[in-house]
């Protein structure tokens, strides 16, 4: 019997923080906000992350419809908008 090849983990140099500042306001998780770009549509913040080896930089984020946890989104860090802003 052959054996299984057994695949070397995948290792990210990626820095995750559960809060993001954004126009001098805090997000932490699980935070409701608006995208811009994305009409009508609320999300729940999750984390941000950093790229280390390449400076790439992104949120994630749930999608909230109609009140029920939806599908996970990544968006860039400037596009995110507080729900009282217009």
């Amino acid at each position: 019997m052959r054996r299984k090849k057994v695949h070397p983990s995948i290792v990210h140099n990626w820095t995750r923080s559960e809060t993001y500042d954004s126009n001098g306001r805090t997000v932490i998780k699980d935070d409701i906000i608006r995208i811009d770009g994305q009409q009508g549509q609320r999300f729940m913040f999750l984390q941000h992350v950093i790229n280390n080896d390449n400076g790439a930089e992104w949120i994630d984020c749930h999608e909230i419809h109609k009140g029920a946890v939806g599908m996970w989104r990544s968006f860039r860090p400037e596009q995110i908008r507080f729900l009282s802003d217009r």
